[in-house]
């Protein structure tokens, strides 16, 4: 009997350690499976996006990906995402829920503003942004000078694309900054910059209100830097010229919504209290200004003041 209910017990020791390599080999294989399977949707969405950009680009001109799309981006968007804000927030402070968060709410837009701020808009984008798209396709396709951006039906690498949008990112913070401070300079203030702060309470829409020769040199320019020392590849570009447009009128929104915004980022208050007071706050970051003493300290709030 002893034999017996050894032998039974060591079937079912064997029987249940059977059954736990069966469980744990086919628990290994529904992981590897798995894990096959998300490589594989990877590996499919990869190469659909890369016979979409492919079949893109030999299906359009150079013209058309290097001049009329990067302006139709930056233009349509500009457009778009500023008419969002004017027709329900800066118009009708439609949701309410979202307006109590306006960082100047004793002042407000006036429509009446419109009739300067769009035909100025419309000159700009016109007489600036036309020929300068233009012009960067012609440097990009010069055979001569190696700037520019880069066309090709390859798609840039993910270190690619996120190394030339912190590179960008640089060129504009240092080059905005200065530029933004010498139009701060009396001779030029006046004349030239004095247009931009016609608004102390700025709003998306008019990011870019500004004079001809400060959207040339204070904008563009400074935009266009690091994309064209590192030839950045044009898929790339259409996403920093995006994110650029997204980021100024984010700036200049006039409203710290708070899901709108990374908790650390210190727009747009920042910009905005350089429209209230003029005299500081000159960069987009903030580092240029602590660097050179230019930093506004921050408006008290509600909190501050009752104590």
């Amino acid at each position: 009997r002893s034999c017996r209910r050894t032998h039974k017990h060591e079937d079912q020791l064997s029987s249940n350690h059977l059954s736990l390599s069966l469980s744990f080999a086919l628990s290994k294989n529904s992981k590897t499976t798995k894990a096959q399977k998300l490589k594989s949707r990877n590996e499919t969405r990869t190469m659909s996006l890369e016979n979409w950009w492919s079949n893109l680009v030999h299906s359009h001109s150079e013209f058309e990906l290097l001049c009329v799309y990067p302006l139709a981006i930056v233009v349509g968007l500009y457009w778009l995402h500023g008419c969002a804000y004017l027709f329900t927030l800066d118009l009708f402070h439609f949701p309410a829920s979202l307006y109590r968060y306006k960082l100047q709410p004793f002042r407000h837009f006036d429509a009446r503003d419109l009739l300067h701020l769009v035909p100025n808009l419309l000159l700009t984008q016109t007489f600036i942004l036309l020929p300068a798209s233009y012009a960067l396709f012609r440097l990009s396709t010069s055979e001569s000078i190696p700037l520019g951006l880069t066309l090709s039906a390859q798609l840039p690498t993910l270190l690619e694309v996120i190394t030339h949008l912190l590179f960008s990112m640089l060129c504009v913070e240092v080059g905005f900054f200065y530029t933004h401070w010498l139009f701060h300079w009396g001779p030029l203030y006046g004349p030239i910059h004095k247009r931009h702060h016609y608004f102390k309470a700025p709003i998306a829409l008019a990011a870019a209100y500004a004079h001809p020769l400060e959207v040339l040199l204070n904008n563009v320019l400074p935009l266009w830097i690091g994309p064209v020392l590192l030839r950045t590849h044009v898929l790339t570009a259409y996403l920093y010229y995006a994110l650029a447009i997204l980021t100024t009128q984010h700036h200049h929104s006039g409203y710290r919504i708070p899901f709108f915004h990374l908790p650390f980022d210190i727009q747009p208050d920042f910009h905005d209290l350089h429209h209230e007071r003029f005299n500081g706050n000159y960069g987009l970051t903030g580092l240029l200004d602590y660097l050179h003493g230019t930093w506004l300290p921050a408006k008290p709030t509600k909190a501050t003041k009752s104590k």
